[in-house]
């Protein structure tokens, strides 16, 4: 008996709090006596009562359960209409089966998912778009936004994106299409960057002052270069003083293979960076000339939208808007041009 306990006690000390329902289940394989129920109760009221979490917080098992059902919905948020499976939910959020079937029933129960009992997939529900409707007087931004970004995606072809910066994130809010048949498929809306990784994230990162540029870097560090490994320090430092000097961002297949991009920070009256707009393509729809055009295209852009946060007109439609570069020819090249 001293064995098992023992045993515990070692994992107890080496584990997270996302460990004890496992360990948990662990003990019915054993007999039990005092001694041993004893110890797991006091396990037990440790994950009940105060745990210790990444960076050295502490909160109650309370809002650590919240922590988690954030999680899953926001894990909802990133697949689409026809849902997830509750392995997968638990798989991509870090979660033990059990637990991610629980949270997801109580959010299913709430009305923030919904169930479908023929394929077993979630997703998201009712609730969870009444609190989207409520919170969209906050993204006053996006609304002012949603004309050009639908304007952009035709001239182009290409897949138009706006990303918001929260903290050290980017976060996608809209994905406006256009009709090259080839398209883009690495970004989705409700998808979070970390800033400096892809080219809306590093354009708004290149808009921030040198301090700033290393202390994210330096925060995101480890969750980069797990994630996403050629987007070393010293690449995204390229970046962003590519970026500082064409005023625009070019981001090279850094994340996936033959996924390329193009980006421009926005900002508000004051002058900071608060969102970017992107334009996603394959490698070869963003040579040199046509990346150029699209970078100058977007510029003026996101111009045009500080502009309208200051509640001033709309350039008009009849200002010419032409550059050298056709934005919807694959080389960039206007027909008179070439």
């Amino acid at each position: 008996m001293d064995y098992y306990v023992d045993h515990l006690a070692g994992r107890l000390a080496r584990c997270t709090a996302n460990d004890f329902e496992s360990i948990g289940r662990s003990t019915l394989r054993v007999n039990w006596n005092s001694k041993f129920l004893r110890i797991w109760l006091i396990m037990w009221t440790v994950y009940e009562g105060l745990i210790l979490m990444d960076g050295g917080r502490i909160e109650t098992s309370g809002a650590q359960t919240l922590r988690r059902g954030l999680s899953v919905l926001r894990c909802m948020t990133r697949v689409g209409p026809s849902g997830i499976r509750v392995s997968d939910i638990g798989r991509r959020v870090g979660l033990n089966k059990a637990t991610a079937i629980r949270l997801t029933r109580t959010l299913t129960d709430e009305g923030f998912v919904l169930h479908d009992p023929v394929s077993g997939r979630y997703r998201l529900g009712p609730e969870a778009f009444a609190v989207g409707l409520a919170a969209e007087p906050s993204y006053e931004l996006q609304r002012l936004a949603a004309p050009l970004l639908r304007r952009l995606a035709l001239e182009t072809g290409d897949t138009v994106l706006f990303s918001v910066l929260h903290g050290h994130e980017a976060i996608c809010l809209s994905r406006d299409e256009g009709d090259y048949p080839i398209r883009n498929q690495l970004i989705k809306a409700g998808d979070r960057w970390l800033l400096g990784v892809g080219a809306g994230a590093c354009a708004i990162l290149a808009a921030l002052s040198d301090e700033e540029v290393h202390d994210v870097l330096e925060r995101n560090a480890e969750v980069r270069e797990l994630r996403y490994p050629r987007c070393t320090a010293s690449a995204i430092w390229q970046l962003v003083r590519e970026t500082r000097t064409l005023g625009y961002c070019v981001q090279p297949g850094l994340v996936v293979d033959g996924s390329w991009a193009v980006g421009v920070p926005v900002y508000d009256v004051h002058g900071r960076p608060v969102a970017a707009i992107s334009i996603a393509a394959i490698e070869l729809r963003l040579g040199t000339a046509r990346g150029a055009a699209l970078g100058n295209r977007l510029i003026q852009a996101s111009l045009e939208l500080t502009e309208l946060q200051r509640g001033q007109p709309q350039l008009p439609e009849s200002v010419d808007r032409k550059l050298p570069f056709a934005l919807d020819h694959p080389d960039g090249l206007t027909a008179d041009v070439a």
